[in-house]
C-alpha cells in the first residue's frame, strides 16, 4: 500500500484498516482553538509536529473531517457552493471555507492538499510535495483559512476529534498518530428546562425528578448556566412547590417531589430571573395499568467507532443526564460503510454497557444493527453473556449483507430477538416473506419518520399479512444524543415505553419480547389498552367474548384523540378535550365479519387492535396490537 493515486473511499477504507492494525507514531498533535461553543464561527487550524522523525518529500498526511463540521452562515443558493475547497486562486470571495496546508516559514517543505470525500467524514490530504518537514517543526493545517470564511463547531456538546494517520516517505503503510487533534464544544446558554419524573409512581409516595437546563442549539446542556427553579403542579398555589438551586456544573439536580392523590400528577419547572421553563411528563399510578410501571428509552441510537460521532460514554452521560431517559442503546452497526468493527470493538462496547447498567437506575439495554439485504435490523440480547456469542462481522469487505434467513440462521442458538426499522424510508422489508419467531417489534417512528401507514413496506402492510410485532420506537440518532434529533428544523425523534415490573436490562428485554410496548414520536406520553387482563402485545386464542378494550392515555399536552383500530381502521375514537383520558372503546361487530386470511400457510384467520393517541399539538403515541383468533 505504497501509493494514494486515484485516493477515493473505497481505498482510504483499506488504508484506514490496514492502519488499525499497526503500531501509531508519535506527532505533537493540537486544535486551536480547543475549546468552543456550540456551532461558534472560528477559523479553526490544526497543527502537526512529528518528534523523533522527519517528513520527507513525498510524506502524506490523511485528516479525517467529519461532516458535521460546517461552514459558518451561509448564503442564497447554499447548496450550489462547496462548504470547504483547496483553490486559493479562485476562491471567489468567500463562498467556501479555505482549506490550506503550510510548514513555517523557514522549512523547505512545500505542501500540497486536497479533499475526498470518505463517506460520514471527509479526508484532508496532505502531501509533502517538496523538501522536508523535519521533526520539530510544525505543520499547519487551517480547516478554515483566515483569508476566508470562517467555519463553524458542530451542533452537539462533546468531543470532536480529527483522526489522523501519517505515511513517511519510503513506508509502506499509513499509521495513526498516538493523540490527535480534538476540539471540545460546551451547551449554549439555557433557553429551556427539561423537567422529568418517574411515569408511574404510587399515590402520595415520595420520589425524585430530574432536572437540566438546555441550550437551543442542540438540546445540550446549557454552559455556564446558575439558577434557582421553582417546581410546582401547574394551577396549584406557587407556595406549594419547593425551589432547586441548579448549575451547568451539576447538569441536573434530582428534585425530591410528592406525588398528589389524584390518578393522573404532572410538574412544571420555572427560572423566573432566567426567563426559562419547562413542563415535566404526566405521573399515572400502578392501578390504571394493571399494575405494571413505565419507562422510557431510545432503542436505537449510535457513537462512536461506526459512522456517528460522540463516544460511548458520553452517549449514556447524554442520555441519562440529558434526555432524562430510563433506558438506552447504543446500537454499533455491523457492516457499516466505511468503518471497521472488530471483535475488540464489540468487547469494549459489552464491557461500557455493563459499566452503565445500574438497575432502578438507568439500564443499557445491548443491541448491533445488521443491514440485512431486507430491512436494517437491531439485535437485542438479554444479557451479556448472550451477547458475547454474537458472530462479529467486521465490514462489507468481509461479509455481504446477510438475507434475514441468514441473520436468524446465525441467532440459532442465542437468545435475542430482532426489530426492523425506519421500513417506509430507506432499505425496506420484503412482509411478503415469513418471518422468524425471534422478530417481535418493528420501530414505527424514528427521525427518518413515520412507517406506520403509506404502502407496501409500511407497519399496517406487515400486519395486514399477519406479522406479529408490537410497536418501539428509537431516534436513529448518529451525533451521540440518544432521545434528540439530528437535522434542526424538522428533527424527528423516537422513544419506547416499556411495561415493566422493573428498571433493569432483563425486564426491559422481557418486556420487548412480549410486545408489551408502545413508540411515541417523542413525547413521554402515557399509552396502555388492554382486554379482559390482556395487555397489549397479546395473542389470544379462541376470543369469543364482547371486545370492549380499557384505555388510558396521558399527555404531555391536551389530548386531541384516542383511537381504536381494527385491521387498520379506525372503528371507535374519544376526542377527550383534556391532557387524560380513562375509558373503554368496543367493538360489537360479529367476529366473523372481520376475521382476515392468513397469508402464510399453516396459520389460522386473525384480526388484531391497536390503540393511537394524538396530541393537540401533534405528537403522537401507538399502542402494540392485540390479536384475537377463533
Amino acid at each position: 500500500m505504497d501509493t494514494t493515486e486515484g485516493l477515493n473511499a473505497a481505498s482510504w477504507r483499506d488504508i484506514s484498516w490496514d492502519a488499525e492494525t499497526r503500531r501509531p507514531v508519535a506527532m505533537d498533535c493540537r486544535a486551536d482553538p480547543a475549546q468552543a461553543t456550540v456551532r461558534q464561527a472560528m477559523h479553526l487550524r490544526l497543527e502537526y509536529t512529528p518528534t523523533g522523525f522527519d517528513l520527507p518529500a513525498g510524506s502524506e498526511i490523511g485528516i479525517e473531517v467529519p461532516r458535521i463540521w460546517k461552514k459558518h452562515l451561509g448564503m442564497a443558493f447554499r447548496e450550489l457552493h462547496a462548504e470547504f475547497d483547496t483553490d486559493d486562486e479562485r476562491h471567489p470571495g468567500g463562498s467556501f471555507c479555505l482549506v490550506t496546508a503550510r510548514a513555517p516559514e523557514d522549512s523547505d517543505a512545500v505542501c500540497e492538499q486536497q479533499l475526498v470525500s470518505v463517506g460520514f467524514e471527509f479526508l484532508i490530504h496532505v502531501v509533502i510535495a517538496e523538501g522536508t518537514l523535519r521533526a520539530g517543526e510544525t505543520l499547519t493545517v487551517h480547516l478554515a483559512d483566515p483569508i476566508g470564511p470562517a467555519c463553524e463547531a458542530p451542533k452537539s456538546a462533546q468531543a470532536h476529534p480529527f483522526r489522523t494517520l501519517v505515511r513517511p516517505a519510503g513506508q509502506e503503510h499509513f499509521q495513526e498518530v498516538t493523540e490527535p487533534p480534538v476540539v471540545h464544544t460546551v451547551g449554549g446558554p439555557a433557553a429551556k428546562l427539561r423537567l422529568r419524573c418517574p411515569a408511574i409512581v404510587e399515590s402520595e409516595a415520595e420520589f425524585k425528578a430530574k432536572l437540566c437546563a438546555l441550550d437551543d442549539v442542540g438540546e445540550n446542556a446549557a454552559a455556564d448556566y446558575q439558577g434557582i427553579v421553582y417546581v410546582w403542579r401547574p394551577g396549584a398555589e406557587r407556595d406549594a412547590g419547593m425551589l432547586a438551586p441548579l448549575t451547568s456544573e451539576q447538569r441536573l439536580s434530582h428534585v425530591p417531589l410528592k406525588r398528589n392523590a389524584d390518578r393522573f400528577d404532572q410538574f412544571t419547572a420555572h427560572d423566573e430571573f432566567a426567563g426559562i421553563a419547562g413542563l415535566g411528563n404526566p405521573i399515572g399510578t400502578p392501578e390504571d395499568f394493571d399494575g405494571w410501571r413505565i419507562f422510557f428509552g431510545d432503542i436505537h441510537c449510535h457513537s462512536r467507532p461506526c459512522d456517528a460521532f460522540g463516544t460511548m460514554r458520553e452517549t449514556y452521560d447524554y442520555g441519562q443526564w440529558v434526555s432524562g431517559l430510563d433506558f438506552c442503546t447504543v446500537s454499533h452497526q455491523q457492516l457499516s460503510p466505511g468503518h471497521s468493527f472488530s471483535r475488540d470493538d464489540w468487547d469494549e462496547y459489552l464491557a461500557i454497557n455493563d459499566e452503565y447498567d445500574k438497575s432502578d437506575d438507568f439500564a443499557t439495554a445491548i443491541g448491533a444493527e445488521v443491514y440485512c439485504d431486507a430491512a436494517h435490523r437491531i439485535v437485542y440480547f438479554p444479557s451479556t453473556e448472550e451477547a458475547r456469542k454474537f458472530p462479529v462481522a467486521r465490514s462489507w469487505a468481509e461479509t455481504q449483507h446477510p438475507t434475514p434467513e441468514q441473520m436468524w440462521e446465525q441467532l440459532e442458538d442465542i437468545e435475542a430477538m430482532t426489530v426492523p426499522h425506519h421500513t417506509r424510508f430507506i432499505w425496506p422489508p420484503d412482509w411478503s416473506r415469513p418471518i422468524d419467531p425471534r422478530e417481535r417489534c418493528v420501530e414505527i417512528c424514528s427521525r427518518w419518520g413515520i412507517s406506520e401507514e403509506g404502502g407496501p413496506y409500511s407497519v399496517q402492510a406487515a400486519l395486514a399479512m399477519g406479522h406479529r410485532l408490537g410497536f418501539v420506537g428509537g431516534t436513529d440518532n448518529h451525533l451521540g444524543q440518544p432521545g434528540n434529533g439530528c437535522f434542526g428544523v424538522s428533527d424527528g425523534i423516537g422513544i419506547t415505553g416499556a411495561l415493566a415490573d422493573e428498571l433493569t436490562r432483563e425486564a426491559l428485554y422481557e418486556a420487548m419480547w412480549d410486545r408489551r410496548c408502545y413508540a411515541t414520536d417523542g413525547e413521554p406520553m402515557l399509552l396502555y389498552f388492554s382486554l379482559a387482563g390482556e395487555p397489549m402485545g397479546s395473542e389470544v386464542g379462541g376470543w369469543q367474548g364482547e371486545r370492549v378494550f380499557t384505555v388510558v392515555a396521558a399527555g404531555t399536552q391536551q389530548l386531541h384523540s384516542v383511537e381504536l383500530l381494527c385491521n387498520n381502521t379506525v372503528i371507535a375514537h374519544a376526542e377527550p378535550g383534556a391532557r387524560t383520558f380513562t375509558g373503554e372503546l368496543s367493538d360489537d361487530r360479529a367476529m366473523d365479519d372481520i376475521m382476515l386470511d392468513p397469508h402464510f400457510d399453516g396459520e389460522d384467520q386473525f384480526c388484531f387492535y391497536y390503540v393511537r393517541a394524538r396530541q393537540a399539538d401533534g405528537a403522537m403515541a401507538w399502542a402494540s396490537p392485540i390479536w384475537l383468533t377463533p
